[in-house]
C-alpha cells in the first residue's frame, strides 16, 4: 500500500491548484472581457450580426439585425434562420451553413433575400464564418441591407439605357444627314458631263459614305466605345466595288479577316485613309481590260499597334509621283489624317504593283476597350 503524501508534497500540490485556479480565473475574465468587447462593437455596428448554433438557432443577435429583420432581439433568439430564408433557397442556404459549421471553404459573401417579419422580401448581402460560442461550434453571420444599392443599380441601368437610346438616335440622324448630302452629290453628278467634276464628286461622296458607314455600325451596335473595323472594311470595299464596277477592269478584292476594334475617335480617320487607299487602287492601279487583285488587311502587330496594308498587283505608282510631297488633295488629306489624327506613319513597299502600309498606335485610353 502506498504511503501517505508528505507535508511538502501536499504543500506543492496546494500551490499548483491555487495557480490553476488563478489561471482559470484570468482566462474567465479574459473571455468575459472579450465577449463584452464583441458585444460593444456588434451592438453599435451598421450591419446586422447574428450567431447561429450548430442546431440552427440564434444564440446572439445585435440591434441592427433586429431592425433589418423586423423582429425583436428576443424574438430572433427564440427562432432559427430558417424563418428568414425563402423556401426556394432553403436547401442552398442550409448547405452553405453546414459547410461553414465544419470549417469547409465557402465563398465568404453572397447576395440573397430574407423574409422579414412583415413577410416582405429584403435584398441583403450575407457574409459568414465559423466561430466558437461558449465552447461550441457556431457560425457568425453579418447581414447587410442592400436595398438602396439595388435601387441605385436600377436607376443607373435605366439611365444608361436612356443614354444608349439617345446615342443611337444621334448616330441614326448623323447617318441620315450624311446620306442626304450623298444624295445631293448624286444629283450634281447627273447634271454634268465634266469627268473631272464627276470624279471629284464621286470621291467626296465616297468619303461621306465611309463616315456614314461608321455611324450605321454604331447605330446597330450594343456598344459605343468600339467599332468592328473588319465589318466596316467589308462594307466599304463592297460599296467601292459597285461604284467602280462600270470601268472595263476586272478587279477582285481580297480582304484578310480582321479583329481590330477602334473607338469612333480613331475609327473615322482610319476609315477615311482606307477609303483613299482602296479608291486609288480601284481608279488608278489597273489599265482598261486588265485583271487584278487588291489585298486589304488591318491587324494588330502587338497589344496596341495597328498595321493597315493595301496592296495591288497593278501598274504601280508612276516614278514622277511622290505621295509624300504631291499636291494631290487626296494624298494631302491622307497624309494629314495619318500623321495628325492617327499619329501614325506611311510606308510604300517596292515590288509588283503598289503596297502602302500605314502604322499607328491605339490611343492609350482606348486600348482597354479593344
Amino acid at each position: 500500500m502506498e504511503g501517505k503524501p508528505s507535508y511538502e508534497e501536499l504543500q506543492k500540490r496546494i500551490k499548483e491548484l491555487e495557480k490553476e485556479a488563478v489561471e482559470c480565473k484570468q482566462a474567465e475574465e479574459t473571455l468575459l472581457e472579450s465577449e463584452e468587447n464583441f458585444r460593444a462593437l456588434a451592438d453599435n455596428a451598421n450591419d446586422g450580426i447574428v450567431i447561429a448554433s450548430g442546431k440552427g438557432t440564434y444564440v446572439y443577435a445585435n440591434k441592427r439585425a433586429a431592425e433589418i429583420t423586423g423582429y425583436s432581439i428576443s424574438e430572433l433568439l427564440k427562432t432559427g434562420f430558417k424563418e428568414l430564408v425563402h423556401p426556394d433557397k432553403w436547401i442552398k442556404i442550409s448547405e452553405i451553413y453546414k459547410r461553414r459549421l465544419v470549417g469547409e471553404y465557402v465563398p465568404r459573401s453572397h447576395e440573397t433575400a430574407i423574409i422579414r417579419k412583415d413577410r416582405k422580401n429584403l435584398p441583403v448581402e450575407v457574409t459568414g464564418a465559423k466561430t466558437i460560442w461558449h465552447g461550441q461550434p457556431a457560425v457568425i453571420v453579418i447581414i447587410r441591407d442592400i436595398i438602396e444599392r439595388k435601387r441605385a443599380e436600377l436607376q443607373i441601368k435605366a439611365s444608361l439605357k436612356e443614354k444608349e437610346a439617345l446615342l443611337k438616335e444621334i448616330h441614326h440622324r448623323v447617318k441620315n444627314n450624311l446620306q442626304i448630302i450623298s444624295s445631293l452629290l448624286d444629283m450634281r453628278i447627273m447634271r454634268t458631263d465634266n469627268q473631272q467634276v464627276i470624279d471629284l464628286f464621286e470621291d467626296t461622296r465616297s468619303k461621306i459614305h465611309t463616315m456614314a458607314l461608321i455611324h450605321t455600325q454604331l447605330y446597330r451596335s450594343e456598344r459605343f466605345d468600339r467599332i468592328n473595323m473588319g465589318a466596316h472594311i467589308r462594307e466599304l470595299v463592297d460599296y467601292l466595288s459597285k461604284i467602280y464596277a462600270k470601268r472595263d477592269v476586272l478587279i477582285t478584292p481580297v480582304i484578310e479577316r480582321s479583329d481590330v476594334c477602334l473607338s469612333i475617335t480613331q475609327a473615322i480617320p482610319c476609315a477615311l485613309v482606307l477609303d483613299e487607299l482602296v479608291s486609288n487602287a480601284f481608279k488608278h492601279a489597273f489599265q482598261e481590260g486588265q485583271e487584278g487583285t487588291i489585298e486589304i488587311s488591318l491587324k494588330r502587330e502587338d497589344h496596341n499597334k495597328v498595321l493597315l496594308k493595301v496592296k495591288d498587283n497593278g501598274t504601280g505608282i508612276p516614278e514622277e509621283i511622290d505621295i509624300f510631297n504631291t499636291n494631290s488633295l487626296g494624298f494631302k488629306l491622307m497624309r494629314n489624317t495619318v500623321q495628325h489624327q492617327l499619329m501614325g506613319s506611311i510606308h510604300i513597299e517596292a515590288g509588283v504593283g503598289t503596297t502602302i502600309i500605314v502604322k499607328f498606335r491605339i490611343l492609350e485610353e482606348e486600348g482597354s476597350h479593344a
